[in-house]
């Protein structure tokens, strides 16, 4: 589409904040243009928090609104796609709708049960939680993924839900916490060629609190009942854990960064008795700066160098990968704002149109792997060619990192990065974002980045307003951007109007669009995948 801005998308109200009032079960015929590619043949899975009221309630965070699972079914062939969706029927959302009001407490909204309970409930409910038998919630609502066959919808604690593939319902609810020693874990694990599925958590039930490296393995039934920890992680402050939402991997290496976006978990204690929600127990520590820690896949032991950068926050990683004794970390940052990021996540703020002052560039880092130490503090330690990222030796032994920036100044935030999966933990040459219009703003267009030479591309429609871009690659693709790009696409004005989009990988030029009008609002969602009907193993 056409490169001249507009700012319907930009200037609107916050997408991220329509509510669903209703699911659209039963399978819609969506209206093709364009030519859907032969080959094209599976099911795009999204999820995202998509009721944001009940009865007279609301919820105050973007992270809080109940599940809602997506599915466009694509037939290339016969050049057919439909669309669904299902809330997901989690203990929260089944309590929440027998009461008509939000009953359990959320991220960053308070349930009536903790708002009616007395002091002495609140003091009992706050005990409960420290002797590990609270009520993390299983509202999943923030990825969906494979472990081995079977599709799961996940979130940032440690349940996650089996889903039904055909009709989306959920089937069994698993609680990872009781699998293996993590009490909630990331919503983007990564998987290996083989299917072998890896992911990260906290576990607080050890002598030391501390993240865990978990492994699921790539057959078995059931998977994701099959876990083991593989390598530990030391929280920077025990009792103020860094927050993080995801992790890279290399060949050889597990990447973590430990932000000083923390929970403060004697606040926590007291916040039920307080009748406040969790979001006031997050806090940025700025001036503490951000470690990135390297832990190996072989023997699960944390790399002896430490790696410190100035202070960034981080929700999604890009890639990573190991050249020539460094390992080189791409990722989409957010810098320090005038707000704080979950602060610039708050419905108040979201309804505010007021900006945040928080930048997003996406952030290289390069990181020697064997650093000297016996030479200057200005001595550059990057030996990469043509490489303008930085690394310092200090004198405590660890190393200050320097980034580059890979973005053009033009598009000052991207996020929601997708590769080619296929080059995921090697070196790659491009990524496909979202451009925001402001950190957890719009979304406005989706965006190709080079990340050789800086060059790019996008697709723009001032009508639409796309989600998360998904790579599938071409079958006998020699090339790494040889395929297409699928996203969902909610209109601006029309909130039951959705569509898929499908994009030249390439080019970013528009193939094909499959567009449903609906009786429901959709509401806007934050990851998914695509799984091909000829794949055994599904990917990311």
């Amino acid at each position: 589409m056409a490169e001249t801005e507009d700012m319907t998308v930009g200037g609107a109200a916050s997408f991220w904040l329509r509510h669903a009032d209703k699911a659209v079960t039963t399978p819609i015929r969506a209206k093709i243009t364009g030519h859907l590619p032969s080959w094209l043949h599976g099911n795009l899975y999204r999820n995202g928090a998509a009721v944001k009221e009940i009865g007279p309630d609301r919820f105050n965070h973007l992270f809080d609104g109940l599940a809602c699972v997506h599915k466009f079914n694509i037939d290339g062939a016969r050049g057919q796609v439909t669309y669904q969706n299902r809330f997901l029927e989690s203990d929260e959302y089944r309590a929440d709708m027998a009461a008509g009001r939000i009953e359990v407490s959320t991220f960053g909204t308070l349930g009536r049960q903790d708002l009616c309970r007395s002091l002495f409930g609140r003091l009992m409910s706050t005990f409960r939680d420290l002797r590990g038998r609270g009520s993390a919630t299983d509202n999943c609502s923030v990825n969906v993924g494979y472990f081995g066959t079977e599709l799961y919808a996940m979130t940032e604690t440690s349940k996650i839900w089996r889903l039904n593939q055909e009709d989306l319902g959920a089937e069994k609810q698993v609680d990872l916490s009781k699998v293996v020693a993590v009490n909630q874990a990331t919503a983007h694990p990564h998987v290996d060629p083989d299917g072998t599925v890896y992911n990260v958590g906290s576990s607080f039930t050890g002598r030391t609190p501390s993240v865990n490296v978990i492994q699921f393995p790539a057959s078995g039934s059931p998977v994701a009942e099959t876990g083991r920890v593989v390598g530990t992680i030391p929280h920077r402050w025990p009792m103020e854990p860094s927050y993080f939402h995801s992790f890279g991997i290399t060949e050889n290496y597990f990447v973590f960064v430990q932000q000083p976006l923390v929970i403060q978990v004697k606040k926590l204690v007291t916040l039920k008795l307080m009748k406040r929600p969790v979001t006031d127990a997050i806090t940025e520590k700025a001036a503490e700066g951000t470690w990135i820690r390297l832990v190996d896949r072989r023997t699960g032991e944390l790399h002896q160098t430490l790696f410190k950068a100035d202070t960034f926050y981080a929700f999604h990683h890009v890639n990573a990968y190991e050249e020539d004794g460094h390992v080189v970390v791409d990722i989409c940052a957010q810098l320090p704002g005038k707000c704080s990021i979950m602060d610039a996540a708050a419905v108040k703020h979201m309804s505010s149109n007021e900006s945040s002052g928080v930048d997003g560039p996406m952030l290289r880092f390069v990181l020697p792997l064997e650093p000297k130490s016996d030479v200057s503090p200005e001595t550059n330690l990057v030996s990469l060619p043509d490489e303008t990222a930085t690394a310092y030796p200090r004198p405590d032994q660890s190393v200050y990192c320097v980034p580059r920036t890979l973005n053009p100044p033009e598009y000052r935030t991207l996020d929601l990065p997708r590769i080619n999966y296929e080059y995921n933990g090697h070196k790659y040459r491009y990524a496909y974002t979202c451009r925001f219009v402001r950190a957890v703003g719009n979304s406005e267009r989706l965006v190709k980045l080079d990340v050789q030479t800086g060059a790019s591309c996008c697709w723009y429609d001032p009508s639409w307003t796309p989600s998360e871009p998904v790579f599938v690659r071409q079958p006998g693709a020699t090339s790494e951007d040889s395929g297409l790009i699928l996203a969902s696409l909610l209109h601006v004005t029309e909130p039951r109007r959705t569509a898929l989009v499908v994009l030249n990988a390439e080019t970013m030029e528009e193939l094909a669009r499959a567009e449903v009008e609906t009786d429901a609002v959709i509401a806007k969602d934050f990851h998914g995948l695509f799984a091909a009907v000829s794949e055994a193993v599904h990917r990311f």
